[in-house]
């Protein structure tokens, strides 16, 4: 009987030889580590025996008999049934957990198992035996050699997987190691600044002050009250970078007001750590298409963070300059410098150099990640250099640079840039008094009990006839009898929010026109701003709200001019 008929006719005494040669193999497989019973893989023997029988009864030239021994074997549908089968093999020891010498030992087991019962049963030998066997072992080859590099794929594959595993592992670590700092310093800078205004409430509350004590407590309230809110603006805007809401309203603007805003703005708080400020600028007109706002935001943080860090007696240095195609704002100091192994992390969210309770420096380790959101939102890009710790740092921020073609332009430019630009900062010389509203008659709702008085006292002090009522049920019930010309209305209230009552007084007919209402509330994402203008408000304002920019909007919805 030709080798290839008897394997075919005796798959199953076979694969029972094998099994006999194989316990060894799979006694030294258990104890190496490998989990799965190796007979519930037969049937991988079973398929290979069969697909190398088909094979052996297929016809192939001399090469491609030949060339199969190697592994490159390609002699049509039978071969390929052999490839399949075997590397299907090689795969699953992989899963089973042997090594390869074991898998290897397995082949050698199933050759010898064929060989064996085939010599024994072969009663008379037949001059196309040796071609029969030498077609076998060609083929048995070539099986081998594509479970074998099966097996080597399965294994780097899944050394990959566990390397990304691990990597990620690692970074998710990291990541909630980072988090957790970020909480206790969170917890930190928030309370430390509401011990200051509990501490000196309650001290001028117990104790008689005088004129210098309370001005300088309420000096201290008020830099606190301005930490928490930068505290709390920071939070808000890494909130919208994450769920991707940080709007940018880009417009033509010249730079240079920009950043001589930004440096007057910083320069008391310099001035009071004795670090000195300067500003270099080529002279060139610096035009970039950007939010204003937001820009002047990139650079009092870089400021900040350079005054900061930098000790009495050095200098922070802002430079201004045309760079072809590109307009850079550069920020040096001397200061303390960053480490290298930090340097690469220092725009990621949550990182800090030194979180621990020992740190020099305040913050959350926020303001430079969204330094790099807001300069990429404009096609910009933004990179941080220094020669190591103690050494300084500097961070470059350059932006893609708009020609102005006529003095026109620069005008309607300085212009724009003239109305957007706020000043910030402690110190800063343009907070203006509020705006007199003598006579006009305003309506104040609000559920809390202290920021309804401390409203009452902001609109009485500039000359309003205030109503105040504590739910929108008592405004409702009011409205007819104070007959308001404006109406100042939380938005989270119980019962009836603020929504509520500004569509109850529409539908009771009191019209925009009649009577403006102004959204004065803690919810300041940008869906609560379109949600009150739907409503039924004429203007959104977030808490807390600065005294002059509530009265100017009260006088501007009244039709009143600032006075």
């Amino acid at each position: 009987m030709r080798l290839a008929d008897f394997i075919l006719a005796n798959i199953e005494p076979i694969l029972m030889e094998w099994e006999d040669f194989a316990r060894g193999i799979w006694a030294d497989a258990a104890n190496a580590g490998a989990t799965t019973d190796p007979a519930t893989l037969r049937d991988h023997a079973e398929g290979i025996l069969r697909a190398v029988a088909q094979d052996m009864q297929s016809l192939q030239t001399r090469k491609q008999q030949s060339d199969k021994s190697k592994g490159d074997g390609d002699a049509g549908e039978a071969s390929d049934c052999v490839d399949a089968a075997s590397r299907k093999h090689g795969i699953d020891r992989v899963a089973a957990r042997f090594d390869l010498g074991a898998m290897v030992s397995e082949y050698r087991a199933l050759r010898a198992s064929v060989l064996e019962l085939w010599r024994k049963s072969a009663s008379k030998p037949d001059t196309r035996d040796l071609e029969d066997v030498t077609r076998f072992n060609e083929t048995i080859d070539q099986s081998l050699a594509e479970a074998v590099d099966g097996f080597c794929q399965q294994v780097e594959g899944d050394r990959a997987a566990m390397a990304k595993e691990q990597a990620a592992r690692e970074g998710a670590e990291s990541a909630n190691r980072a988090k957790d700092t970020f909480l206790a310093v969170l917890s930190h800078e928030l309370r430390s600044p509401l011990s200051v205004i509990v501490g000196w409430v309650r001290d001028s509350a117990e104790r008689k002050c005088n004129e210098e004590d309370l001005s300088e407590g309420l000096d201290a309230i008020e830099r606190s009250t301005g930490a928490q809110a930068k505290i709390i603006g920071d939070l808000l805007d890494v909130s919208r970078i994450v769920s991707g809401k940080m709007a940018m309203d880009p417009r033509p603007c010249e730079l240079n007001g920009i950043v001589q805003a930004t440096v007057h703005a910083a320069r008391p708080a310099a001035e009071k750590r004795g670090v000195g400020l300067k500003v270099q600028n080529d002279g060139a007109l610096c035009h970039a298409l950007c939010d204003a706002v937001r820009l002047q935001q990139v650079v009092e943080n870089l400021i900040t963070n350079a005054i900061k860090f930098t000790p009495k007696g050095g200098t922070v240095t802002v430079q201004l300059a045309r760079q072809l195609s590109n307009v850079m704002i550069e920020v040096r100091d001397t200061g303390e410098g960053i480490d290298g192994d930090f340097l690469p992390h220092i725009f990621e969210r949550f990182r800090q150099a030194d979180g621990s309770s020992r740190r020099k420096a305040g913050g959350l380790g926020l303001g430079l990640s969204i330094v790099k959101h807001i300069v990429e939102a404009h096609d910009g890009t933004i990179e941080a250099r220094s020669d190591g710790a103690g050494r300084g740092s500097t961070f470059t921020v350059r932006l893609p640079a708009i020609r102005v073609h006529d003095k026109a332009d620069d005008d309607r430019t300085a212009q724009t840039d003239a109305d957007r630009v706020p000043f910030n900062g402690d110190g800063d010389a343009s907070r203006f008094p509020p705006v007199r509203l003598d006579g006009l008659r305003v309506l104040v709702v609000d559920d809390e009990d202290d920021t309804r008085r401390l409203l009452e006292r902001m609109l009485e002090e500039v000359g309003a006839v205030v109503t105040a009522a504590a739910s929108a049920a008592q405004a409702l019930e009011t409205l007819t009898k104070a007959r308001p010309e404006v109406l100042v209305s939380d938005i989270g209230m119980p019962d009836e929010d603020g929504y509520d009552l500004i569509r109850q007084v529409r539908q009771r007919g009191h019209a925009a026109r009649d009577l403006p209402a102004v959204a004065l509330t803690a919810f300041v994402q940008r869906d609560d701003q379109r949600r009150a203008l739907l409503a039924g408000f004429q203007v959104h304002l977030p808490k807390p709200v600065d005294p002059h920019d509530l009265t100017s909007t009260i006088a501007s919805l009244a039709g009143r001019t600032d006075g």
